[in-house]
């Protein structure tokens, strides 16, 4: 599984712009990958969420690293 270090460079170096890490985390939950803290509060809700525009950016990078398939992201809707 990739790190959120290699996902950030992978964006930074597709996309063009830095992905916070809650934003990640959020993309990560949807999957029910592994997140850790990033952007929770003390009650476990979700403080930051992924703007929508950044989130196929970010699924993408899930997809590169192998972490979803593409027919993942189709089921989820994406």
């Amino acid at each position: 599984m990739a790190t959120y270090t290699e996902i950030d460079a992978y964006v930074r170096r597709t996309y063009g712009y830095v992905p916070k890490p809650c934003w990640i985390a959020h993309v990560k939950a949807h999957y029910r990958l592994n997140c850790g803290p990033f952007g929770r509060a003390r009650n476990h809700e979700r403080k930051v969420k992924c703007p929508p525009q950044k989130w196929q950016d970010i699924e993408a990078a899930l997809e590169h690293f192998g972490m979803v398939s593409r027919s993942d992201r189709s089921r989820a809707g994406a």
